[in-house]
């Protein structure tokens, strides 16, 4: 029954995490960044098949290897994902201890794990954080972001990234960085960690190969607080799958 119900004061306590302070500095964007920024993401796009190609993919089904590394672990793991944008999906993971299944059918998040079946309040604020930055909506819509390029590159494992800044309501301190060649290579963000805290997460990107009219990259390393947390090898996208509505709905116990 409702708290309410006993006839005693209730007050309810805000126990979301902040994120932490922001560590960016960024200059006044001025219109030359403004055009570079946005001028770096039109090249990126064009180099991945362009924007009416992103634009036409409504739904994707992914499949991949993993690894995922944990508290000083390793575990090998398979993962499969349909995702009907922008906000409904359906996550499988497959681990030597079972099957966790995760998702969102756009108002409700769950995820079923040994045999226990759990809401997921976050999801759907989660998943709207991951179409703001997915590649479908990136490419497909540059025009829509304000991306300021910042004046210096920065030098990462020996390779000189030109780096913007995106400015958004939804993702904090995003930054994109683009390889000599104009290709996308890294995306850095804060978002969810894997105890659930905000964190300084990487996502590094590589072997990008060609699925229909776009090119999609096959090799993905996710960092958080620059610790490891997966390596992920893409073995099989399909573009525009039809993914009925059941699909997304919560399961019965």
């Amino acid at each position: 029954r409702p708290l309410e119900s006993m006839r005693l004061p209730v007050e309810r306590v805000d126990i979301t995490i902040p994120p932490p302070p922001s560590k960016l500095s960024v200059a006044k964007a001025t219109p030359e960044a403004l055009a570079k920024g946005q001028a770096a993401l039109l090249k990126a796009a064009g180099l991945t098949g362009g924007s009416a190609a992103w634009t036409a993919i409504k739904s994707i089904a992914t499949e991949s290897s993993e690894t995922l590394h944990m508290a000083g672990q390793s575990m090998s793991m398979t993962g499969t994902t349909q995702w009907r944008l922008p906000d409904r999906i359906l996550a499988i993971r497959k681990l030597p201890m079972g099957e966790i299944k995760q998702g969102c059918d756009g108002t409700t998040g769950w995820m079923a794990a040994m045999g226990q079946l759990q809401e997921q309040p976050k999801a759907v604020a989660s998943l709207k954080e991951e179409y703001e930055r997915s590649f479908i909506r990136l490419f497909g819509e540059p025009g829509t972001y304000r991306v300021q390029m910042l004046a210096e590159p920065k030098v990462v494992e020996g390779v000189s990234y030109a780096v913007a800044v995106v400015t958004s309501q939804t993702i904090k301190d995003w930054m994109l960085y683009f390889a000599p060649d104009g290709q996308l290579a890294r995306m850095e963000y804060v978002g969810e960690g894997m105890g659930g805290a905000p964190a300084h997460m990487v996502e590094i990107y590589g072997d990008w190969k060609s699925v229909g009219a776009v090119k999609w990259p096959h090799s993905t390393r996710t960092l958080a607080d620059d610790k490891p947390v997966i390596e992920s090898t893409v073995t099989s996208v399909t573009l525009n799958p039809t993914l009925a509505d059941e699909l997304f709905k919560k399961p019965t116990q």
